[in-house]
């Protein structure tokens, strides 16, 4: 990546709300998460849901984006 990309690119950090960056469906693109841990390639997001158990997944960073 190059500094300018990396420069154009907000930086997601815990906390944040994000979405996934290819969603592959309509469900997809619909689902909103926190950022509950950041582990450099690889973050833990959480499924923003009224669950009481809420899914949480692994994924690689470049996986994810701010959600808006």
């Amino acid at each position: 990546m190059t500094t300018k990309t990396a420069a154009a690119r907000s930086p997601i950090v815990v906390g944040d709300k994000v979405r996934y960056a290819r969603p592959i469906d309509t469900a997809e693109h619909h689902m909103r998460f926190t950022l509950i841990e950041d582990n450099g390639d690889r973050v833990k997001i959480e499924l923003i849901s009224d669950d009481t158990i809420r899914p949480v997944e692994i994924v690689a960073k470049s996986e994810i984006i701010p959600a808006h």
